[in-house]
């Protein structure tokens, strides 16, 4: 490896680049031994599991998850279980007042108290202080600047209308009272920004895309010249991220025309549900983003909203077996029609096939280290609902994945966590990326949740 240490930004204005184009060189060292940097991703999808069908065994709840059976919508992860932590369901505390656990949507990653706002068939609490995404990346903007303190993905929200249309029904993410954290949904956007930059302007970039020429083209040559200037390990380095845009490109170049990405789909009447044919393929495209941007060293910090508190006006065409039902009924199908339960383990099923996959993605990245051998070694992922199951239960069932350098001690169900408050958990997240936090939130509830540390 070598021994130099260039200043990104004095490279990327000589090269004339994107940040992004620039990889994170490999410039820490622990005892002569590379040591990555940790991430942390946090997606949440609303509704809950199918009633029961949160349990992480099937063996009367053993702790090691090497010798359990997942219910059908955990199935997709029954590969990743040595790199899981299920933790049993949490309480959210900040959000018990309110009618039912939607209103968790907005609250259950900050700990504080809601904005006080009478509540009522259509109201919608927010909090009073930052959730725990943007704690830690204000922490590593303080220590090193890079590109972007965080990554805010969404897929579609379906029609902002009714209760489900309000800010903090479509907003899981806040840097303060009052400031939600708007994400991005257009993957041409996010490239643009990410890894073009000032390098590319609208014209180019859409003349680059009608002729499938690879955006390496403006920039890879400068980019590959300057890797042959650097030891073995940092060239492997550069050379997966310029693998890593190509299959990206690829992956946008292969999506379908419907809604943001061309002409708009056919939408039943009087809805509003742009791009929802779509959604596959822009959480593939936007899973490919993520892992481009974790490559390059844009941000350490992303965030993923795969639907609104609610649902109200949000179906799932991609599912036909849902019958263009809306996530909300589908959520609460038991009550609704008797074919609810079934529907609702197809649609949990899937996202945990999505869960999977971003797992899957993290893995196939090589990142050598004292405590890892991937990308996912180096990373914590937070799978989260604001609700136990479809019947309103008032608890949060949340997954970790990945030890993050060493952090979380993972392949187990964490059945001691249960009604616990979630505040413990955000202590955890801060101390694994090496961010000092003692609560977030409640000043009475402090500390980390025991048995998750390693």
């Amino acid at each position: 490896m070598s021994k130099w240490i260039i200043r990104r930004r004095d490279l990327l204005r000589g090269m004339g680049a994107g940040a992004a184009l620039l990889p994170l060189l490999n410039v820490r060292a622990a005892r002569g031994q590379v040591v990555p940097p940790k991430r942390v991703i946090m997606c949440v999808f609303p509704n809950g599991y199918p009633s029961g069908q949160y349990t992480a065994t099937g063996n009367n709840g053993a702790v090691d998850l090497s010798t359990a059976t997942f219910a059908a919508s955990l199935a997709p992860l029954s590969p990743w279980k040595d790199q899981l932590a299920v933790v049993a369901p949490v309480k959210c505390i900040n959000a018990d007042d309110a009618e039912d656990y939607h209103r968790a949507y907005s609250m259950m990653f900050s700990g504080a108290a809601p904005v006080s706002k009478p509540l009522g068939p259509s109201s919608v609490w927010a909090p009073t202080g930052p959730t725990i995404d943007q704690v830690i990346a204000n922490n590593i903007d303080l220590r090193e600047k890079l590109p972007r303190r965080t990554l805010p993905l969404a897929l579609p929200l379906g029609e902002p209308e009714g209760v489900d249309g309000t800010l903090e029904a479509r907003r899981a993410f806040w840097a303060g009272q009052g400031q939600p954290i708007t994400p991005e949904i257009d993957p041409y956007k996010l490239v643009k920004d990410l890894f073009v930059g000032t390098a590319m302007d609208d014209v180019a970039l859409t003349q680059a895309r009608a002729g499938r020429r690879s955006m390496l083209d403006f920039l890879g040559r400068d980019l590959e010249r300057f890797s042959a200037q650097l030891g073995t390990e940092d060239q492997f380095t550069v050379a997966s991220h310029l693998q890593g845009i190509r299959d990206l490109e690829l992956q946008l170049q292969q999506i379908g025309t419907g809604g943001i990405l061309g002409e708009p789909p056919t939408i039943p009447t009087g809805l509003n549900i742009q791009a929802l044919n779509d959604t596959p393929a822009l959480w593939e495209a936007q899973r490919q983003i993520l892992l481009a941007a974790f490559r390059a060293g844009v941000t350490r910090v992303a965030t993923m909203q795969f639907g609104p508190a609610w649902g109200d006006k949000l179906n799932l065409p991609w599912l036909p077996a849902t019958g263009g039902r809306v996530w909300h009924e589908i959520g609460h199908g038991p009550t609704d029609n008797p074919q609810g339960q079934d529907d609702h383990q197809t649609v949990v099923t899937w996202y945990s096939q999505q869960f999977a996959k971003l797992l899957e993605g993290l893995a196939s990245i090589p990142e050598p280290g004292p405590n890892s051998v991937t990308m996912l070694d180096n990373c914590v992922v937070v799978w989260a609902s604001n609700m136990l199951s479809g019947d309103h239960d008032p608890s949060l069932p949340w997954i970790l994945a990945g030890k993050c350098g060493g952090y979380f001690k993972t392949g187990q169900y964490l059945a001691s966590a249960a009604n616990k408050p979630v505040n413990h958990l955000f202590v955890d997240l801060a101390h694994a990326m090496d961010v000092p936090l003692d609560f977030l939130g409640n000043p009475d509830i402090r500390g980390p949740m025991p048995g998750l540390k390693a």
